[in-house]
This record gives structure tokens, sequence and C-alpha cells, in this order.
């Protein structure tokens, strides 16, 4: 899946600088180019929502909950506990809105500015990747909650990256 990421925000990127090239030098225009370019960035932005969660390569303050977990394990679990609760249910309504949007879309017809392509399909998307990040933190939540107990240690990546840490040596 991230490979194929890569290669949307790699085609996005050679289509926005075709673009530039033939706006500025030719002086013409594709109607529909920045409705995909926009699109496709999106698109591969929220499918890669569920794996940044699952690597733990997204951002976060964490000072406070190691702090807080070399006092106490308990504490900081119940720390991390909560958070992850407030997450599952931010981005459950998320979720639950998104799909109501998508029907909406659909039921309306709403096009895209250029007027080529529905919005719904998009809108479908981006509920697809929250639904892979919901999913992603009910695991987290889980594994909190086994190191609060002391059943296993405290981390960020939830699963191991296939291959990520040979290929990080490799390129060195």
């Amino acid at each position: 899946m991230r490979n194929v990421l890569a290669l949307i925000f790699f085609l996005t990127v050679c289509l926005a600088i075709v673009e530039v090239f033939r706006r500025y030098v030719l002086g013409e225009s594709f109607f529909w180019q920045q409705d995909v370019v926009v699109y496709s960035f999106l698109v591969a932005v929220f499918l890669h929502l569920g794996i940044t969660e699952r690597l733990g390569a997204h951002l976060k303050v964490d000072l406070f909950s190691e702090a807080l977990i070399r006092r106490s394990r308990l504490a900081g679990g119940v720390f991390l506990g909560l958070g992850d609760l407030a997450s599952l249910l931010y981005v459950g309504m998320f979720v639950y809105w998104g799909i109501r949007l998508v029907e909406f879309g659909k039921r309306v017809g709403r096009l895209v500015t250029s007027q080529i392509m529905p919005v719904w399909p998009f809108y479908a998307v981006m509920v697809a990747g929250f639904a892979l990040l919901w999913l992603w933190l009910v695991f987290r939540f889980y594994r909190d909650v086994l190191a609060a107990r002391g059943l296993r240690e405290f981390g960020d990546e939830l699963l191991p990256d296939p291959g990520g840490e040979r290929k990080i040596q490799e390129l060195m």
C-alpha cells in the first residue's frame, strides 16, 4: 500500500510540474489538472493515515507521558489509554459523519470545480482512510492496556515494518 501511495504522490507531483511548464512557458493549461492534483494528494494523504499510525510515525508530544510512565507504569498507561479513547471517539466521529457526507454527495451529485468528476468518491476515500486509522487506534488502545498491566512494553510502533529497518540500513 505504501508503494502505491508513493506512486500516487510521485505522479501527482509530475503532473503539477508539467502543468506549471504548460501554463507559464506555453501559455495554456488543462482545465482539469488542478482538481486531479488536489484530489490525488488528498487520496494519498487520507489513505496513509492508518499506515502512519501503525508505524508510530505521526507527530506527537510525549514528554509528559514518558515522565509519567517512568514514575508509574499504571498511571502512564491510564493517561495513554484516556488519550487513546479520546482519539477513538474523535476519529469515530469523522467516520460517522463522513459516511453521511458520502451518502449526501451521491444524492445531490456534486461535481469538482472542473465539472469532470463527482466529489463523493473522494469523500469515500477519506472515510476509508479514517476507518483504517480508527482500526489502528483500537489496536493501540489494546496495546497500551496490556502495557499498563505490565504484560508488554510501551512503544510507538504497533507492528514491525516489514523490511523497514533493513531498508534503512541498506541506504546508509
